[in-house]
C-alpha cells in the first residue's frame, strides 16, 4: 500500500496545532485543542507492521513465584472451647468371655434375661423344673419356628425319665403355656408363643407401673383428704358449753 504524502493542515487558532496526516497519524503539541481534526487510523496496515517484526521471545526460564506472604495470626479468643473426649465403644460381648473359649465353643444357647427373673411372677407361676424345660426346649430352637425335640432326648439331658418329661409338658399345656402340635411319624412340635404373650404382657405392666412411680415421685405425695363417715370421725370436738353461744363461767 502507498503511503499518502504529507498534508500540510492549517494551524488551530488556539495552541498553535499543526496537523499532519499521514493515514491518520497527527502530530501536534496539544492533542486536545479545541478545532484539531482527527482522522481514524488504518488499522489494518498497523496490523501488518506488527506481524511482520513480530516481538523476540526469551529462552530464559520465567523467574519463579514470590513466596506468599504469611497469614496473620487469628486474635486469641475470649472462651475456649475444649472438644468433648471421644468415647471409645465398648467391646463386643463374647460367650467366651463370660465362660470359656473351650466350653463357648461346645455350643450354647440364648436366654432372655425377664424369663430368668421373672418366671415364678406369672399369672400361673413355673416351677423350676419346668423352667429348666422351658430351657432345653429353647436348645433346639433355632429360629422363629417351634422347636421338635423328642421327650426322651429332654429327659436324658435333664437326668430324669420319660414320663416326668411328660409330665413337664402336660403341666405347662394345663397353664396354658406350651401348646404340642402332634406329628405323624416325627416328633413332636413344642409352640411356646402363650409363654412369649404371657412374659410380654408382665414386662408392659412392670413397664406402667414404673413409669407411675415415677410421675409419683416427681408430683410429690398424694394427699388423700378424708369424706363421709370418715370425716366426721376425723373432725375435732368442739369446745364445752359453745352451743349457748357464750361459754358458762363457774361461779
Amino acid at each position: 500500500m502507498a503511503r499518502a504524502p504529507l498534508i500540510e493542515s492549517e494551524k488551530a487558532e488556539a495552541g498553535g496545532l499543526r496537523l499532519l496526516t499521514t493515514q491518520g497519524e497527527i502530530e501536534g503539541s496539544s492533542p486536545s485543542a479545541p478545532g484539531a481534526l482527527f482522522i481514524a487510523p488504518d488499522w489494518p496496515a498497523i496490523k501488518s507492521v506488527f506481524m511482520a517484526n513480530p516481538a523476540p521471545v526469551s529462552d530464559q526460564p520465567r523467574p519463579p513465584r514470590p513466596p506468599p506472604l504469611p497469614l496473620r495470626p487469628a486474635p486469641p479468643a475470649r472462651f475456649v472451647t475444649r472438644a468433648a473426649p471421644a468415647t471409645a465403644l465398648p467391646p463386643p460381648r463374647q460367650v467366651s468371655d463370660r465362660w470359656t473359649p473351650l466350653l463357648a465353643g461346645l455350643g450354647w444357647t440364648p436366654i432372655v434375661d425377664f424369663f430368668l427373673d421373672n418366671y415364678h411372677r406369672l399369672p400361673r407361676p413355673l416351677k423350676y423344673a419346668e423352667a429348666m424345660f422351658v430351657i432345653h426346649l429353647m436348645q433346639y430352637k433355632w429360629d422363629a419356628g417351634a422347636p421338635f425335640p423328642s421327650l426322651s432326648t429332654i429327659a436324658r439331658k435333664m437326668g430324669i425319665s420319660a414320663q416326668a418329661a411328660r409330665s413337664y409338658a402336660r403341666s405347662l399345656e394345663r397353664k396354658e403355656y406350651l401348646f404340642r402340635e402332634m406329628q405323624i411319624g416325627e416328633t413332636n412340635r413344642f409352640h411356646l408363643k402363650k409363654l412369649f404373650d404371657a412374659l410380654e404382657r408382665l414386662a408392659s405392666q412392670d413397664e406402667k407401673a414404673r413409669q407411675r412411680q415415677n410421675a409419683r415421685e416427681v408430683s410429690g405425695p398424694i394427699i388423700r383428704r378424708p369424706f363421709g363417715k370418715q370425716a366426721r370421725r376425723q373432725a375435732p370436738p368442739k369446745e364445752q358449753g359453745s352451743e349457748g353461744g357464750t361459754p358458762s363461767v363457774g361461779v
